[in-house]
């Protein structure tokens, strides 16, 4: 029998996705011309597409950040015009918005996903491309078996009822987080985990990380709430 299968391009998944580049080519700026920190302007959350430019705020560089700009747009497709001006939105501020359009928008279809797997014990996955393409996809019994392709959003359905990330769930995560991802859900009927970046991944936590990541699961995720780059969140 075929599985279940949904291909997602859409002005929602591409939205999504810009800011989800935008967030690491603006950590590539920050990280490449040693600013301190640095702004966007409001236009670049407002729309179903890319803005034609781009303004960023950049403060106390030390190098030449437009030149970083010209480096670091090709490699996350950032196609508008970046040009220094006064903006007001904060880099950190960032992250959360792909929080909150996974959770009204996304969020509720896995939920949906979610008592399909407690029914017959086949689980869902999601994940989102940095391109804007994604895909929900039916496995097996407990389990969902992909070839690992780069993605920024990635969420399951587990059929335990209990949202708490298997060993191999940890692994995929770190995954993820190494490959520049932002955001990955684990999702039951009854609650769901949500785990995403708030600030660049560090080279020490992703050492603790790599380190740690065999231990037992509640030792891994005590270890996870001490990363100043990361937030853990149960919602029911």
């Amino acid at each position: 029998m075929r599985r279940e299968e949904v291909l997602l391009d859409n002005a929602l998944t591409k939205r999504i996705a810009f800011i989800a580049r935008l967030i690491n080519f603006l950590e590539d700026l920050v990280d490449d011309a040693f600013c301190r920190e640095i702004y966007v302007n409001e236009d670049v959350l407002l729309g179903e597409s890319a803005p034609s430019s781009i303004t960023i705020d950049a403060v106390g560089c030390e190098h030449d950040v437009v030149e970083s700009a010209r480096t670091f747009s090709r490699e996350w497709l950032i196609n508008s015009d970046v040009r220094r001006g006064p903006a007001r939105v904060q880099l950190s501020s960032l992250y959360r918005c792909i929080y909150e359009l996974y959770m009204k928008y996304l969020h509720p279809s896995m939920k949906q996903y979610s008592l399909k797997t407690y029914a017959r014990g086949v689980e869902y996955c999601l994940a989102l491309l940095f391109d804007g393409r994604g895909i929900i996809i039916e496995g097996e019994r407990s389990k969902v078996v992909l070839p690992y392709f780069k993605h920024f959003l990635s969420a399951h359905t587990h059929p335990s009822g209990g949202a708490l990330p298997s060993k191999v769930d940890l692994k995929t995560m770190l995954r993820l987080f190494i490959d520049r991802g932002l955001l990955y859900s684990i999702v039951t009927p009854s609650s769901s985990m949500i785990v995403y970046r708030v600030a660049p991944l560090t080279e020490e936590s992703l050492n603790l990380m790599n380190r740690v990541v065999n231990n037992r699961v509640e030792v891994v995720l005590n270890y996870m709430k001490s990363f100043k780059w990361l937030e853990i969140t149960l919602v029911a």
